[in-house]
């Protein structure tokens, strides 16, 4: 039986771990301008592009009536955020370009390990997500996060 799952792990493994890496560069492609961003129009400041699924999460602030100490420490979480995980971005982005690279000449072996290594960073990457939404969470008062939650897209990408 052991077996059965090994040799269909084996079999399958490879084509998922394709369309995994199909899917995630298809889907990192989109950002939103800075330029149209209600946040820089209010004047605040934009850091850079953010990824869609970060700015899934900044937009229903927007409809909190923060005060400028919330904004500010919001930028400052989300600064300190962008500036924790450049690193582990950066490998992620190098990942998926050398598994897209194994396309033409595909080596299981390889293809399986950068992977995983890239697995493992997604991982981390998403611990850091939720981690940064919960300390912007906590900067809000009880209203705030009320009204957040009652939006229903809090935490969905």
């Amino acid at each position: 039986m052991n077996t059965n799952i090994s040799n269909i792990k084996a079999m399958y493994l490879p084509m998922i771990l394709a369309i995994f890496v199909a899917l995630s560069l298809a889907s990192n492609t989109h950002a939103e301008k800075p330029s149209n961003s209600r946040w820089a129009k209010n004047g605040d400041d934009r850091i850079s592009h953010r990824p869609k699924e970060m700015m899934s999460f900044l937009r229903p602030l927007r409809k909190l009536n923060l005060s400028e100490d919330q904004r500010e420490e919001i930028n400052t979480v989300i600064a300190n955020h962008r500036e924790n995980t450049e690193e582990q971005r950066e490998k992620v982005r190098e990942l998926k370009i050398e598994l897209t690279e194994l396309i033409p000449s595909f080596n299981d072996t390889t293809a399986q390990g950068l992977s995983l290594q890239l697995g493992d960073l997604m991982g981390e990457l998403a611990y850091a997500k939720i981690a940064v939404r919960a300390e912007i969470y906590q900067t809000l008062t009880p209203d705030q996060r009320d009204k957040l939650v009652a939006m229903t897209v809090f935490g969905k990408d």
